[in-house]
C-alpha cells in the first residue's frame, strides 16, 4: 500500500495476523520515507461484548527534512482521527 503526502512517500507492509473468536490483530510495518517509519500494532479484544481496542506503535519521531516536530504533530492528529472514528463506530466513551 502506498501512502501519500508532504513527505510521506513510503510503503507499508502487512508483516503478521491474527484472529481467533475474541481477538485480532494486524501489524504494520512502515518503510523508509514514510512519515511514521516503525511498526505498528492494532488488537481487538471482545470479552463477552465487553470491546477493547489498542494501538502499538514504536516509530522514529522525526523525519531530517521535515520541519522540527512536523512529524510527530501530524502523527498525533492522525491517530486522533483513527481513534475518533473508532469509538463512534462502537459507540463507546472517550476514557483518558
Amino acid at each position: 500500500m502506498r501512502q501519500r503526502g508532504p513527505f510521506n512517500n513510503g510503503y507499508v507492509k502487512v508483516a503478521g495476523m491474527e484472529e481467533s473468536n475474541n481477538y485480532m490483530s494486524a501489524t504494520f510495518v512502515t518503510m523508509e520515507g514514510h512519515m511514521e517509519k516503525g511498526v505498528i500494532t492494532f488488537r481487538l479484544y471482545n470479552n463477552d461484548g465487553d470491546i477493547r481496542f489498542t494501538i502499538n506503535s514504536c516509530s522514529e519521531v522525526d523525519m531530517g527534512l521535515a520541519p522540527e516536530t512536523y512529524s510527530r504533530e501530524q502523527q498525533a492528529k492522525s491517530w486522533n482521527e483513527v481513534t475518533s472514528n473508532i469509538l463512534k463506530y462502537l459507540n463507546g466513551d472517550d476514557l483518558k
